[in-house]
């Protein structure tokens, strides 16, 4: 078993995670006779195993190690502000967990949930809990929870902390259901036969917003009655419909209300004194903190326990932190980049150079520096409104997910924040490329002049030649004119690039080493293509360095030794510019191939050298003028079998490229480093494709900004 899969499946002893355990369960809403507000039930899990935010298997709960006490909240969509009600009761027992309390929310959402429960909404529950033990069972093991057998790969949430339910509309168990009873859908009747009636109401000394619980019974009691009768004077005279509304007049001079109006009216004046001491009650109860909810308790009419339980959920509600699956805020690019650059073995202070303490902290967190292919395409999915399997099994899965993973910009759900896998792994294949390159030989780099172009168009330099030294000014105070000569050297930007791709393959088989293919890949093989462009341009240097020039010589005594350093340094030193004028530049810079590397350092670092025979048996100490001279720059280029030109033997004096170069690079906008950038696969493809492309071009330059010396006759 590899190391990256015995990490991801080691037990984990103890954790403190928070997240939503999403229950696929029935939840019932009803109103029993008697009651004043609607109750539910609710089946909030069975055991079974769930897939949940955060972990990349999926997690069973262990029932036997579930603690939760009540009453606790019931919120809508886990939003402390959308409070439903309360639980009254919780049951767990070795298979299930149940529940049952009363809407007791105040607000829209309680109204919500029971008006389009009414309706025939399919609720379903999901619980916020807190997971403080953790087991980790491994790929090909079973075990035992809830009296169900599961196998591995799997997490079992040991020990566990129930902290709020939910109710929720997205519905994965097509069983899921919720009823209201028959009493209120009178209920609601009865409330549009109140606003149609308002008027009459009025006439008789009352306002709508104003009755209390008993005289709105008393009124229901009298609509329903009045129902009947309507109905049963329907059946006497004729079969045909009619509207079963029951439509009150205003009292007139003429017609006057009803007799059982004016003991409906007394019974009122008979309350007055019970209306005072409730509203004191509600005052008191809120204690001047809370003035929004005394206003609404007055209007609403709650009585003494309503609005003492409705302060407690307010003094709750300051205290509580809904529970949630993974914090939003946290999940960025760049966490989940960071992720998968430790997943594939990135040096943390390479990531702490690259990234934020504060997102490397955050993907330690969230995925403990293991993350998968697949796992990576649902935490990209699930942040653009994915709500599908966590765990990806089926083919169908992957591709579902891998739809939410790359949004096109039509795509974007409103409310979501949108995180692109294209965009995460593009990020990480620059990060890659970038380490990559910068880690590949580069000696070009010491020996070249760096130059940014702004176009694929030739560049012109000129030679050494023309009238440019200064002459004395005259009298006069005039000035005269320098020509630049003739002789010039070019210049010119090209595009080189590959395509590399995640696949369909990769990604069904989790194989997130594929982003090491990327690295090497489009990484090395951008270095490769610079180095082999720019030697093959070196290199092809028989028509450069040459006899008549004079800065090339061959020969037995060019073997690289102290008389052969001097005889170099006499040959760049003697070199004349076209006008016969001493060139004045120093060589500075000793070119060798890797065989030549140890014996350079030898010349060069050694205060005390003597040569004898041509053996370095027979050197002796003896003082060394050179120590210190050149900086030393090899290549294994300059003796690579697949380069024209190449030699073992051969060794070059050249000039600091800043004064004089050999030999000049172009980068277009001066981009010395390869870009990535990702792009849709093909319609018919499941994957994603990257392209790395470099635009860069070089040409020898200046001939006498440098010396070959043979090494050989």
């Amino acid at each position: 078993m590899s190391k990256k899969r015995q990490k991801k499946n080691h037990p984990i002893k103890a954790v403190d995670k928070e997240f939503l355990l999403t229950a696929a369960a029935p939840i019932e809403v009803e109103a029993a006779e008697g009651e004043k507000l609607p109750k539910f039930s609710i089946t909030a899990y069975t055991g079974s195993e769930l897939n949940v935010g955060g972990f990349y298997y999926p997690v069973v709960v262990d029932l036997t190690g579930m603690q939760a006490a009540t009453p606790f909240p019931i919120l809508k969509n886990h939003d402390s502000n959308q409070i439903v009600g309360h639980a009254e009761t919780i049951n767990i027992t070795q298979r299930t967990l149940k529940l049952t309390g009363i809407v007791s929310g105040a607000g829209p959402a309680a109204r919500e949930v029971v008006e389009s429960g009414q309706k025939g909404f399919p609720w379903r529950a999901s619980i916020g809990a807190r997971v403080t033990s953790l087991e980790s069972v491994k790929e090909g093991e079973s075990v035992l929870v809830n009296g169900q057998r599961f196998t591995g790969p799997i997490n079992i949430a040991r020990k566990s902390i129930l902290g709020e339910t939910s109710f929720v509309p997205f519905a994965a168990d097509k069983n899921t259901k919720v009823k209201i009873s028959a009493k209120e859908f009178k209920k609601m009747k009865f409330e549009k036969w109140l606003k149609e009636n308002e008027k009459w109401l009025q006439a008789m000394g009352f306002e709508i917003d104003d009755l209390t619980e008993e005289q709105r019974g008393n009124l229901e009691t009298m609509y329903q009655e009045e129902v009947q009768a309507q109905k049963a004077k329907e059946t006497s005279e004729a079969p045909a419909k009619s509207d079963t509304t029951i439509q009150a007049q205003t009292p007139t001079e003429t017609e006057p209300a009803p007799s059982d109006n004016q003991s409906i009216t007394e019974t009122m004046r008979a309350e007055a004194a019970a209306e005072s001491e409730r509203i004191c009650a509600i005052r008191k109860a809120c204690e001047g903190k809370y003035p929004d909810l005394e206003a609404q308790a007055i209007k609403e009419g709650w009585d003494k326990d309503r609005i003492e339980l409705e302060v407690k959920y307010k003094q709750l509600e300051a205290n509580y932190v809904p529970n949630v699956h993974v914090d939003s805020a946290a999940v960025s690019a760049e966490v989940l980049a960071i992720a998968v650059m430790q997943s594939t073995g990135i040096d943390e202070n390479h990531l702490a150079a690259m990234f934020a303490d504060k997102d490397i902290d955050a993907a330690n967190k969230l995925y403990k520096r293991c993350i998968s292919l697949k796992q990576l395409v649902v935490e990209a999915a699930s942040v653009n409104g994915y709500q599908g399997p966590k765990y990806l099994r089926a083919e169908s899965d992957i591709r579902d997910a891998f739809v939410f993973a790359c949004p096109s910009g039509r795509e974007i759900r409103a409310g979501f924040s949108t995180i692109s896998l294209p965009g995460i792994l593009s990020n990480v294949a620059n990060k890659f490329i970038l380490e990559s390159f910068k880690h590949f030989e580069d000696s070009w780099r010491r020996i070249a002049k760096r130059r940014p172009v702004s176009d694929f168009k030739q560049i012109t330099s000129y030679r050494l030649t023309g009238s440019m030294e200064y002459e004395q000014v005259g009298p006069d105070g005039e000035l005269k004119h320098g020509e630049v000569g003739e002789e010039s050297f070019t210049n010119q930007a090209k595009t080189y690039g590959k395509i590399f791709a995640i696949t369909r393959t990769m990604i069904i088989n989790d194989d997130l080493s594929a982003l090491d293919d990327v690295k090497q890949k489009l990484g090395r093989g951008a270095a490769l293509k610079l180095n082999k462009v720019f030697w093959t341009e070196f290199l092809n240097n028989s028509a450069f360095f040459k006899t008549a020039n004079k800065n090339y010589k061959a020969g037995a005594d060019t073997v690289l030794s102290i008389d052969a350093l001097t005889a170099a340094e006499l040959l760049f030193l003697n070199q004349t510019d076209p006008d016969g004028n001493p060139l004045g530049i120093m060589p500075t810079i000793l070119l060798v191939p890797n065989a030549l590397y140890r014996d350079a350092k030898w010349y060069m670092e050694s205060p005390k050298i003597t040569e004898g025979g041509g053996s370095s048996d027979s050197k002796v100490p003896t003082n060394n003028i050179f120590t210190g001279d050149y900086e030393i720059v090899k290549s294994s280029y300059l003796a690579n079998a697949l380069i024209s030109g190449n030699s073992a033997k051969a060794w070059y004096l050249l000039a600091r490229p800043e004064d004089l170069p050999v030999i000049e690079v172009c980068f277009l906008n001066g981009k010395e480093v390869p870009t990535i950038e990702s792009a849709d696969a093909d319609f018919n493809t499941l994957g994603i494709q990257f392209r790395g492309y470099h635009d860069f071009g070089m040409k020898k330059q200046e001939h006498r900004a440098g010396v070959k010396m043979k090494g050989e006759s």
